[in-house]
């Protein structure tokens, strides 16, 4: 998106889980999740140091039609402890996008909280 800050760059967007997530990574959800994460956490662009991306299907890659897609989400801000958060959904991008809007909502608290002292 013109304008949107890329937040994933080279050294900040981790898939800790290489041989995990290589099966997401063959169906295309990378590139995917990074344009959901580049979009929805736009706003810590600047803050955010490391991203950490854990996707899993709780169930199996054979079962169908549950809500079993789980997304983790690990950031890194500068000179603060890590914080996560993590969604399950019925697709990848879904529990991609909710736990997004997760993040962004405990970022906000937490700089918030710094902003106030």
């Amino acid at each position: 998106m013109p304008g949107t800050p890329n937040i994933t760059g080279e050294n900040l967007y981790a898939y800790p889980n290489k041989y995990r997530q290589e099966y997401f990574r063959k169906r295309g959800h990378d590139s995917k999740c990074q344009k959901i994460l580049d979009h929805v956490l736009a706003r810590f662009a600047g803050q955010i140091t490391r991203l950490e991306v854990h996707l899993s299907d709780e169930n199996s890659a054979s079962k169908s039609g549950m809500i079993d897609k789980r997304c983790l989400l690990e950031a890194r801000l500068a000179g603060r402890d890590p914080v996560s958060v993590s969604d399950l959904a019925l697709t990848i991008d879904q529990a991609v996008t909710g736990t997004a809007h997760k993040m962004v909502s405990l970022l906000g608290r937490e700089l918030g909280k710094l902003g106030k002292r």
